[in-house]
């Protein structure tokens, strides 16, 4: 039986790499939120107040949930443990399910191109990602191509990418449900992100890469889906009378 593990000092690279996609996506959202508030604003003496409070209340909470992602992402990175032995693989991490498939439930090993590695399981949730910062790298994968031949082309990647890029398209739907008047804009977009934050739930709640924790904070997007139910139905039905 074989344990790998985080080596150390890793995260420090993981965090740059989180913070390089992380401050543009608040840059561009908080100039939405400002160009918005610009469009909409009445000019009047109330207004003056309204874009610099927006800004600071919304950089202050942008600075807190970056904060408290990293320091949840650090502990979940070096809790890491990944054990192979002669029958199974199994991936262990902090308050998250464990995953474990036999070899020959082993679909597919792809090498992802910054070198971590995706294992592909015959069943639905069986997706073990595993960072390219393992140690002993060289001995991992040579057990890895002794289960299954590595593919270099990852079909299982290319639809987490996929996945991903759709939940992200949930926010500027939201933004403009609140930002807009025009009642088919209004109508498609609060559509669009309602269904979108669906199923992200959904799909937050089947995997087993998923802390325990975040699962629990995805039922807040009920909240936020309350949220555009009543703008859409204010701005088409309340404004319409």
């Amino acid at each position: 039986m074989a344990q790998f593990k985080i080596k150390e000092g890793s995260f420090e690279e993981m965090r740059k790499k989180m913070l390089k996609w992380l401050i543009p996506m608040a840059v561009i959202v908080l100039a939405i939120v400002v160009i918005g508030q610009k469009v909409r604003s009445r000019k009047d003496d109330a207004d003056m107040y309204v874009l610099p409070i927006t800004i600071c209340v919304f950089t202050a909470f942008i600075v807190f949930s970056f904060y408290r992602l990293l320091a949840k992402q650090k502990k979940l990175f070096e809790s890491y443990l990944l054990t192979i032995d002669d029958f199974m693989i199994t991936r262990q991490q902090f308050n998250t399910p464990e995953i474990s498939m036999s070899f020959n439930e082993v679909e597919e090993i792809s090498k992802m191109k910054n070198g971590g590695f995706i294992i592909k399981g015959k069943y639905k949730g069986e997706l073990i990602m595993v960072p390219k910062f393992m140690d002993r790298y060289d001995e991992l994968e040579k057990m890895l191509s002794n289960i299954r031949p590595i593919s270099e082309n990852s079909n299982a990647l290319k639809k987490l990418q996929y996945q991903s890029l759709i939940g992200i398209a949930a926010i500027p739907f939201m933004i403009i449900v609140m930002l807009s008047d025009n009642k088919i804009i209004v109508f498609v977009c609060g559509v669009l992100a309602i269904a979108i934050s669906i199923w992200r739930f959904i799909r937050i709640q089947q995997s087993k890469n998923v802390d325990r924790g975040t699962k629990m904070k995805s039922y807040s997007s009920f909240i936020i889906m309350a949220l555009v139910l009543f703008m859409m139905y204010f701005k088409l039905v309340m404004m319409a009378n």
